[in-house]
């Protein structure tokens, strides 16, 4: 995050009349790695950074940060129009919008040429609803209790891959998985299991 407006915006953020504006820029990571870049504004607004991204005019609302009760997660609403279910769609195709990374950036329209935001800051979705008018992201950190911990675990016959993922690495006919041992074995494919068999049976294992 900038520690300070640049030269450009901080005469602008004293001038008495500017014909320039502050934009709010968010990007939107969902869990199936779908980006989408919006920004509150009337038409949409291209940024360098990284080769250059085009953020869609779209209407969007950040609830003002404020502290919260001492036993609640800090979080705050992203609230982005579905009027025209076009964000529903997003969401139905990548299961749903918890766990999305948020990014919101502050720029200027006369100063869009600086790969610098003048505001930065990123969170994580830990909670998301949908209605007719609105997807709201319930962004910030997440909550401690939701950790796993031992992190990793060591089950005997229960593969931790995700089916044709590159860890599986399956790529035969078939479509759905138990992620047993022994279905790996009939598939040829029980050198990627991702289970642990020498483990003994009963007892914790981390």
């Amino acid at each position: 995050m900038p520690n300070a407006l640049s030269l450009a915006a901080y005469i602008a953020k004293n001038s008495l009349e500017s014909d320039g504006v502050w934009l709010v820029l968010a990007e939107i990571t969902l869990p199936d790695a779908t980006v989408l870049r919006v920004c509150r504004n009337t038409e949409n607004v291209t940024w360098p950074t990284a080769g250059g991204h085009e953020y869609a005019a779209f209407p969007f609302d950040l609830e003002e940060i404020n502290d919260q009760n001492k036993s609640e997660v800090p979080r705050v609403a992203l609230r982005v129009s579905n009027v025209t279910r076009a964000l529903q769609g997003y969401l139905d195709a990548s299961g749903g919008g918890v766990g999305s990374s948020v990014i919101i950036r502050v720029v200027h329209s006369k100063n869009l040429a600086e790969t610098d935001p003048e505001f930065e800051a990123k969170f994580r979705c830990i909670d998301c609803t949908a209605d007719n008018m609105w997807v709201t992201f319930f962004i910030g950190a997440a909550s401690p209790w939701t950790v796993r911990f031992p992190r990793n675990r060591l089950l005997k016959d229960f593969c931790r891959w995700r089916f044709k993922s590159a860890e599986c690495a399956y790529s035969g006919g078939e479509t759905t998985c138990d992620k047993t041992l022994t279905q790996c074995r009939l598939r040829s494919n029980s050198a990627r299991f991702g289970g642990f068999p020498g483990v003994g049976q009963g007892g914790i294992y981390a």
